[in-house]
């Protein structure tokens, strides 16, 4: 496997985190997507968390770690697409995480629940119209 045009010959790992509430609490049973960046591979993997809110500790391929001491190499690493989605809650993405020899990333996905922008207080629906307010008057202090 090759990244650009550079082999993809060692192994980095990967922790998706799922929580809500600000990070309070886990969301466990989130199914996680993990695939390679667009042009950069082939690999698609698919988990779900745990009652922590956590997946497994994934070993992805990455380029390999002496690339990361040659100047010229702009990105020494692997990047991989992430997506998350739970039940009550909005999916939640996160591009191009990159991935280094060696190394466990631990990408947080702060899951919002649906409940949490309640579209009808804020957009009501139904029979309103501009026209069924009274006009604003603007009349003096005395």
């Amino acid at each position: 496997m090759e990244y650009g045009n550079r082999p993809m010959t060692s192994v980095g790992y990967l922790i998706v985190e799922a929580k809500t509430a600000e990070g309070a609490l886990p969301v466990a049973g989130a199914v996680v997507n993990v695939s390679s960046t667009p042009g950069t591979g082939n690999v698609r993997l698919t988990v779900e968390t745990d009652i922590s809110g956590r997946t497994e500790r994934l070993a992805l391929p990455t380029v390999a770690e002496e690339l990361s001491e040659r100047p010229n190499i702009k990105h020494p690493y692997a990047t991989y697409d992430i997506s998350v989605i739970a039940d009550g809650y909005y999916p939640f993405t996160a591009k191009q995480v990159p991935i280094f020899n060696g190394v466990t990333t631990l990408q947080p996905a702060m899951l919002i629940a649906l409940s949490a922008y309640d579209s009808d207080s804020v957009y009501p629906r139904g029979n309103t119209s501009v026209g069924d307010t009274e006009p604003f008057q603007n009349t003096p202090e005395e």
